[in-house]
């Protein structure tokens, strides 16, 4: 693969900013995400499995999002 040389400091800087603040953004949703699974599975006193069949993903990926939450 061929490599291009950078133009702009400038430019590289943006696009930095704009990545970084992206990544942000979605460690903000998955933490999110694992909060509202863990306060609908505590207030419905629901599975993950009975979760997982209204939820866009499986009842192992609730599970993950929630420890994920979890962690200091």
């Amino acid at each position: 693969m061929e490599q291009t040389l950078i133009h702009s400091e400038r430019a590289l800087a943006a696009w930095r900013q704009r990545i970084e603040s992206a990544w942000q953004t979605s460690v903000a949703s998955v933490i999110e995400v694992g909060r509202l699974v863990k306060q609908a599975k505590e207030t419905l006193g629901a599975s993950y499995n009975l979760l997982e069949t209204t939820l866009p993903f499986s009842a192992s990926t609730a599970a993950f999002l929630v420890k994920i939450a979890e962690h200091p």
